[in-house]
């Protein structure tokens, strides 16, 4: 975790000195890889400290919501499906009223 921390600042750095280096090439592909390790690894490191109270009181109602949103917004998504099919597959012209 701490390798992709030292990594992800300096590959940013590098990608924002010139405009050639903010494309799709393989400084991007790295600089991004690198900051989505960081993110992930950074409050994983912070959850072993004494900064874990704080952590997990600002991390646990947005968890309890993104759970709550994927188990809702799933099986309601499923369920829609087959009901947009009926409408959009109808035979014959469409007429406008």
């Amino acid at each position: 975790m701490l390798a992709v921390l030292a990594c992800s600042v300096p590959l940013t750095l590098r990608q924002g000195q010139s405009i050639e280096n903010r494309g799709f090439d393989l400084l991007s592909v790295a600089a991004g890889l690198a900051m989505a390790g960081a993110y992930v690894a950074l409050p994983s490191l912070l959850m072993t400290t004494r900064a874990a109270g704080a952590l997990g009181a600002a991390f646990a109602p947005m968890g309890r919501t993104a759970l709550t949103s994927y188990v809702v917004g799933g099986p309601l998504m499923l369920a829609s499906t087959p009901a947009s099919r009926v409408y959009l597959r109808r035979p014959g012209p469409c007429r406008l009223p």
